[in-house]
């Protein structure tokens, strides 16, 4: 009888643990599937716009144009002009060039990661242990949030010819970011503290997807000034 028991014990731990392992493996393929599928889509697309009217592709030389980031964001302002000069609708100048006709201003209104580490119970640690598998490294979720916005300004008359914002948020597998993080030893729910390189990816994003959104505006602005010529 003694026996019997011990088997029933045994068995209810194991299947306990192989329930465990299930849950933990599929929220493993869901992070590298489902849940990655928002920021890989973004990464796919980065930099890549729709190409400029036939008007502005032929424009000999283009319209300049400069950027300038408030308050004062290097990174950021690094970012925008990669990505303007990415749209092949202008020749980007350096900040404050008198010749530049027209200015991008960004702001960056917000910017916040956060991520929560889950739990270990029993299975998962023991789980580990067995299959000398950190569950915990591939289960860090990071929350981005990241307000921007833009400003298309006709410098010669200082008015606003296009202005757009937009909340880019994403939540994901750290490692789908790409980015890296201290401070794991509190599981509660927290703001992380990224590099510069890390908080320019995510930036890098937000004002991609600002901008990709703006350009037929954009377009349409540029070509009514410029047909006024």
């Amino acid at each position: 009888m003694l026996a019997f028991r011990v088997a029933i014990i045994v068995a209810c731990i194991l299947s306990g643990m192989a329930i465990a392992g299930c849950q933990v493996m599929n929220r493993l393929s869901t992070v590298t599937t489902t849940d990655a599928e928002g920021v890989q889509d973004d990464l796919h697309a980065f930099g890549r716009f729709d190409p400029p009217p036939p008007e502005i592709a032929l424009m000999d030389p283009r319209p300049a144009a400069s950027v300038q980031v408030n308050p004062a964001d290097a990174a950021a302002a690094d970012e925008l002009s990669a990505l303007l000069r990415r749209t092949e609708r202008f020749d980007v100048l350096s900040e404050g060039d008198r010749f530049a006709g027209y200015r991008l201003a960004g702001r960056v209104a917000g910017f916040t990661v956060t991520a929560s580490k889950p739990k270990e119970n029993l299975f998962t640690k023991t789980l580990e242990k067995l299959m000398d598998y950190d569950v915990d490294d591939t289960s860090n979720f990071v929350d981005a949030a990241c307000d921007v916005a833009l400003r298309l300004v006709d410098a010669e008359s200082g008015a606003a010819l296009v202005t757009d914002s937009l909340t880019w948020q994403r939540t994901d597998a750290m490692k789908v970011f790409g980015v890296r993080a201290s401070g794991w030893a509190d599981e509660t729910a927290r703001t992380l503290e990224l590099g510069a390189a890390d908080r320019a990816k995510i930036l890098r994003l937000a004002f991609d997807a600002l901008l990709r959104r703006m350009l037929p505006e954009i377009d349409r602005a540029v070509l009514e000034i410029e047909g006024d010529l």
